[in-house]
């Protein structure tokens, strides 16, 4: 049996109270669709880290390091380059939290006008081939036509 929800509608859209019920159901289902990622893991030192070279990091995430092991993290909004040796490392927003380890930070030059391709300069030096799949075989062929039932290869 088909439900018409049509008097559910109306009242959100005419009660105060449903329009903030409505709102808050649409602003907490938006927050919760995608985590944060602020952080790429540049390199990664050791064999105890869940994380590996070039992953991204979300905001809140934990990454629990040996006393031996290191992790190279950039983030990305703030252009803040760390290096964390050892220790538990929470991932801010901008920069990390670390708890018995040792991390050195350094800012980094991110202007995006430095990554803009201008065409005359080095990039522009460079080029490549790209070969997909092995060479191919030649195929078989009748020889004299489709009377003469000679293979020719």
């Amino acid at each position: 049996m088909p439900r018409d929800f049509s008097g559910l509608f109306h009242w959100l859209a005419v009660r105060p109270a449903g329009v903030t019920v409505a709102a808050v159901l649409a602003t907490t289902s938006a927050g919760v669709a995608a985590p944060l990622q602020v952080a790429l893991v540049e390199n990664v030192i050791g064999h105890s880290s869940p994380v590996r070279a070039m992953d991204y990091l979300d905001a809140g995430q934990t990454v629990r390091l040996g006393p031996h092991d290191a992790i190279v993290l950039t983030y990305l909004h703030s252009c803040i380059r760390e290096t964390i040796t050892g220790g538990t490392v929470t991932v801010g927003t901008d920069r990390s939290e670390v708890q018995g380890g040792q991390v050195t930070r350094t800012k980094i030059d991110c202007d995006e006008r430095a990554f803009v391709l201008t065409g005359g300069g080095i990039e522009s030096q460079f080029a490549g081939r790209v070969f997909r799949g092995l060479k191919p075989e030649p195929a078989e062929t009748l020889v004299g036509g489709p009377d003469d039932a000679r293979l020719h290869r």
